[in-house]
Protein backbone atom coordinates (compact mmCIF):
# COMPACT_ATOMS: atom_id res chain seq x y z
CA UNK A 1 0.00 0.00 0.00
CA UNK A 2 1.45 3.32 -1.37
CA UNK A 3 -0.03 6.51 0.51
CA UNK A 4 0.59 9.80 -1.06
CA UNK A 5 0.02 13.31 0.04
CA UNK A 6 -0.25 15.94 -3.05
CA UNK A 7 -0.38 19.39 -1.64
CA UNK A 8 0.66 21.76 -5.28
CA UNK A 9 -0.91 25.04 -3.02
CA UNK A 10 2.65 24.51 -1.40
CA UNK A 11 4.63 24.75 -4.99
CA UNK A 12 2.10 27.24 -6.24
CA UNK A 13 2.45 29.57 -3.84
CA UNK A 14 6.17 29.31 -3.88
CA UNK A 15 6.77 31.75 -6.92
CA UNK A 16 4.96 34.38 -7.59
CA UNK A 17 5.56 34.97 -11.10
CA UNK A 18 5.42 32.13 -14.23
CA UNK A 19 8.80 33.27 -15.17
CA UNK A 20 10.28 32.61 -11.57
CA UNK A 21 8.85 29.31 -11.28
CA UNK A 22 10.19 28.39 -15.16
CA UNK A 23 13.46 29.57 -13.46
CA UNK A 24 13.41 27.31 -10.89
CA UNK A 25 12.21 24.27 -13.39
CA UNK A 26 15.32 25.23 -15.74
CA UNK A 27 18.13 25.14 -12.52
CA UNK A 28 16.45 21.81 -11.46
CA UNK A 29 16.83 20.06 -14.89
CA UNK A 30 19.95 21.82 -15.52
CA UNK A 31 21.40 20.39 -11.77
CA UNK A 32 19.61 16.56 -12.17
CA UNK A 33 19.52 15.82 -16.17
CA UNK A 34 22.73 14.04 -16.28
CA UNK A 35 22.67 12.15 -12.44
CA UNK A 36 20.61 8.74 -11.91
CA UNK A 37 18.53 9.61 -9.10
CA UNK A 38 19.55 11.10 -5.83
CA UNK A 39 18.34 13.78 -2.77
CA UNK A 40 18.94 17.53 -3.24
CA UNK A 41 18.54 20.74 -1.84
CA UNK A 42 17.61 23.85 -3.90
CA UNK A 43 16.02 27.04 -3.06
CA UNK A 44 14.40 25.83 0.15
CA UNK A 45 12.80 22.76 -1.65
CA UNK A 46 13.77 19.05 -0.66
CA UNK A 47 14.38 17.17 -4.19
CA UNK A 48 14.45 13.31 -4.36
CA UNK A 49 14.49 12.63 -8.16
CA UNK A 50 15.17 9.61 -10.26
CA UNK A 51 16.06 9.59 -13.82
CA UNK A 52 15.71 6.75 -16.73
CA UNK A 53 15.90 7.25 -20.19
CA UNK A 54 13.98 9.91 -21.22
CA UNK A 55 11.96 10.27 -18.16
CA UNK A 56 12.94 12.51 -14.95
CA UNK A 57 10.35 11.36 -11.71
CA UNK A 58 10.56 14.34 -9.16
CA UNK A 59 9.52 14.06 -5.45
CA UNK A 60 9.50 17.42 -3.68
CA UNK A 61 9.00 18.70 -0.35
CA UNK A 62 9.81 22.20 1.91
CA UNK A 63 12.28 22.02 3.96
CA UNK A 64 10.04 22.64 6.60
CA UNK A 65 8.52 19.73 6.52
CA UNK A 66 11.78 17.34 6.03
CA UNK A 67 11.06 14.41 8.62
CA UNK A 68 14.34 13.87 8.69
CA UNK A 69 15.17 17.04 10.98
Amino acid sequence: IITCQFRFSDYNQAFSTVKEQKEFEKSLFNKTHKGSGDVILLDNWTIVYRNNVDLLFYVMGSTNENEVN
